[in-house]
């Protein structure tokens, strides 16, 4: 079974290095999509910035235990993790049946995203622009109403993504692993979406906001209700428009001083948003498409069992840099999609001693590499170490988690540096509770509590996880197959 699936991991490595061009396209048509509309309200950041990726959550599991992985990871996710804990299985793998096959879905993201996911999916600033435009074209009440209703989303969309983090981290992929005794091999492919960032909506825009929202309602109550504002005695004056605006000696045109404001304009309509609105925002994040095998290998050393491991993988990194502002009487986008294709490899260590305690050591990404996007902004994939300690007692499992440095975020260019605590709960091998907590260190993002439930019976498995914080959510769920 080994030779096998060393076989067919040998096989598909090949085939992504031969084939992996059109392997990346692929990949990046199923989902950018929806990564450049979930990231396209962010941040407009200094003309050159550097990003980094974080050591990552891949499954259910750890994701119930807060991310704490390096020394309490077990066979079944070792490789996303340390792959050096693949060797500690002590049977032939012919009696035991503990391989496994295991796909996972991780989603992890801020509240603010997901508000500026719908106001890019709904295309809200856009439909405004518009509706205000078929107001100025045939001014009735109903038209004004359908203005006041992209108007209004547009403004509470807007409320709830100032000043807030935009911060997303997700994972789709699937993952075989075989140990044996005294070893271990595994085979994984996945996708990993990040990316973050905050908006910038000044103090004018937000008065804007108010100020339409005020006259589109009067206009739709016909005056009813809303504000009367001064200058709107000027709409609706094409006919009389040399009176109102006359011109000077060379033919311009001399603006009444009514009409000095952002909602009219000399010709007598309602300014469209784009011409008024100042906004900009920026976002970066990467997809990154890893496909690997694992191997590891177990010693013993007086009353100490000594494990090594790595993980040679190919990977492919498509970065999106998008700047979105609001200039030229236009909502403008410009948008760069670069996409990189190289071989990178992952390290671990682990110690045990009197089967209890477990001190482990990985590394990702060993080979650094570095991506400039055409907006001049650089993402850093750079190796990221994590130290872990595990207390494996009979009725429970306890562990702690560090990064050994500080991680460049995407989000506002802020370093974190996590640490996180976990504890799992074991019931006849049945069914597992779970709770995790992390903090990052460097006090720049919010503390999470995280929750998580396994369920085994037979050869099939389940497992869920949730995690909360201030504003941020992240769900995981993955199933299991034991061979």
């Amino acid at each position: 079974m080994n030779s096998f699936i060393h076989n067919q991991c040998v096989d598909t490595l090949q085939y992504v290095l031969v084939n992996g061009d059109r392997y990346s396209q692929m990949i990046a048509q199923r989902h950018s999509r929806w990564i450049v509309t979930s990231f396209s309200i962010l941040l407009l950041l200094s003309s050159s910035s550097s990003f980094a990726v974080g050591y990552g959550i891949y499954d259910a599991r750890t994701q119930g235990l807060g991310g704490t992985s390096v020394a309490m990871a077990n066979t079944n996710n070792a490789y996303f993790y340390n792959p050096s804990i693949l060797a500690f299985h002590y049977e032939d793998e012919d009696h035991t049946r503990d391989g496994r096959v295991t796909p996972v879905a991780i989603l992890e993201y801020s509240e603010a995203t997901k508000s500026a996911y719908e106001l890019v999916d709904k295309d809200v600033d856009t439909k405004f622009d518009n509706a205000v435009a078929a107001y100025n074209a045939l001014p009735t009440t109903q038209r004004a109403a359908d203005a006041l209703v992209f108007s209004s989303e547009l403004e509470d969309l807007a409320e709830k993504i100032q000043d807030q983090d935009l911060n997303i981290d997700s994972y789709v992929g699937f993952g075989v692993s075989e140990v044996g005794e005294l070893g271990g091999g595994s085979f994984f492919i996945g996708s990993r979406i990040i990316g973050g960032g905050t908006t910038d909506i000044p103090e004018s825009d937000r008065e804007l906001f108010d100020q339409y929202n005020e006259v589109l309602e009067y206009f739709a109550s016909d005056g009813q209700s809303g504000v009367f504002y001064p200058e709107l005695v000027q709409l609706g004056c094409p006919d009389a428009l040399d009176q109102r605006f006359p011109v000077d000696g060379d033919g311009n045109r001399l603006l009444d001083p009514l009409t000095n404001s952002p909602l009219i304009n000399e010709n007598c309509d309602l300014n469209e948003p784009s011409d008024e609105f100042t906004s900009s925002a920026q976002f970066r994040g990467a997809l990154i498409t890893e496909v690997g095998v694992s191997s590891a290998k177990l010693w013993q050393w007086r009353n100490f069992l000594i494990a090594g491991g790595f993980t040679p993988k190919v990977m492919m990194l498509k970065t999106f840099d998008e700047d979105r502002r609001v200039s030229d009487d236009d909502f403008n986008v410009d948008t760069t999609l670069e996409t990189e294709l190289f071989f990178n490899l992952d390290l671990g260590v682990s110690i045990q001693y009197a089967e209890r305690y477990r001190l482990g050591l990985a590394v990702k990404d060993v080979l650094q590499k570095s991506f400039k996007t055409e907006l001049e902004n650089t993402i850093e994939l750079t190796p990221r170490s994590r130290l872990g300690f595990s207390y494996m007692h009979d009725y429970f499992i306890v562990g702690a988690d560090i990064d050994l440095e500080k991680i460049e975020s995407f989000s506002e260019n802020l370093a974190r540096q996590d640490f996180s605590l976990g504890v799992e709960v074991p019931f006849y091998n049945i069914v597992a509770v779970r709770a995790g907590y992390r903090v990052d260190t460097k006090g720049n993002f919010k503390n999470k509590f995280n929750l998580g439930l396994g369920f085994s019976w037979r050869r099939f498995s389940i497992d869920a996880a949730y995690s909360s914080g201030d504003k941020e959510s992240s769900y995981a769920l993955q199933g299991g197959f034991a061979f």
